[in-house]
């Protein structure tokens, strides 16, 4: 069976250019609300690389777009556990706003806070994030 596998993904054979392509795709149809196509993009790129953050980003965003909740929360996690630096403290924005979503108060809020902590923290992530620590604390005084 792995054999099969590997079969396949010599048979594909993209480079890095080729895959970085695609994920743009994957990008326009997300910004052209065809989210179920962005989503079949991300996952088939997330097959050939599953080591770039990115990918679980998007997907995670298109799953978002169709309010699947679930799914979003759970490729916020996974980009952010392959990427916890500064460029990524927003994965744990929106795995709050999902965790609303799905009643997950508790949970959502441990996400928000811990977002909150990372960019008090960082002076950096503190200008990066200015709009989204303000979306926060909105969020923080409605839940």
């Amino acid at each position: 069976m792995l054999e099969a596998f590997e079969n396949f993904f010599n048979l594909i054979n993209l480079d890095k250019n080729e895959i970085e392509s695609l994920y743009h795709l994957g990008i326009e149809k997300s910004h052209l609300g065809d989210y179920e196509s962005a989503i079949k993009i991300y996952q088939f790129i997330i097959a050939l690389d599953d080591v770039n953050y990115l990918y679980y980003k998007a997907l995670a965003g298109a799953f978002q777009g169709i309010s699947n909740y679930v799914d979003a929360n759970k490729n916020y996690e996974l980009s952010f556990i392959k990427n916890n630096d500064l460029e990524n403290y927003d994965c744990l924005f929106y795995q709050g706003v999902c965790l609303i979503k799905l009643d997950k108060k508790d949970e959502a809020m441990k996400k928000i806070t811990m977002f909150l902590e990372l960019c008090n923290k960082n002076p950096n992530a503190k200008m990066k994030y200015a709009l989204l620590t303000k979306r926060c604390n909105l969020l923080i005084n409605l839940v």
